[in-house]
């Protein structure tokens, strides 16, 4: 009787052990996982601000548009450009606003990403490529 129970405890033993390195491996993976939502938070809010700045930037562009007076090119340029990225990004936005669709959102976005398409705004194509690979 002695002697099985000396069994069951070594193998009790090694299950326990068995559970840390899962555990430990587990730790990583989730502290891994962490810092990379971090970073591409920060990303995010770079590229927002960086967008926020580009809007605010095109208001004199779109005065001189509506006033009549004379755009160049590279302005209208500039001008289609921001209200391109204005769109994505109201679009997306209202379609992740729907409760229970933030995954199918980012699903989408990674899909178009993949095909080669840029389904964001161009902010943050621009701080991904400062910023270099995470």
């Amino acid at each position: 009787l002695f002697e099985n129970w000396r069994e069951f405890l070594d193998a009790e033993d090694y299950l326990l052990l068995e559970e840390t390195l899962l555990d430990e491996g587990l730790k990583d993976w989730f502290k891994e996982k962490w810092e990379q939502l971090k970073t591409e938070k920060r990303v995010a809010l770079k590229a927002a601000v960086q967008e926020w700045h580009e809007t605010k930037g095109v208001a004199p562009i779109l005065k001189k548009l509506i006033s009549k007076e004379e755009v160049s090119e590279e302005e209208k340029t500039e001008l289609n450009t921001q209200a391109l990225d204005i769109l994505k990004t109201v679009g997306w936005g209202t379609f992740a606003a729907v409760p229970g669709t933030l995954g199918g959102v980012a699903l989408i976005i990674y899909i178009l990403q993949k095909m080669g398409l840029t389904p964001l705004p161009s902010a943050y194509y621009d701080v991904k490529r400062i910023t270099g690979p995470q």
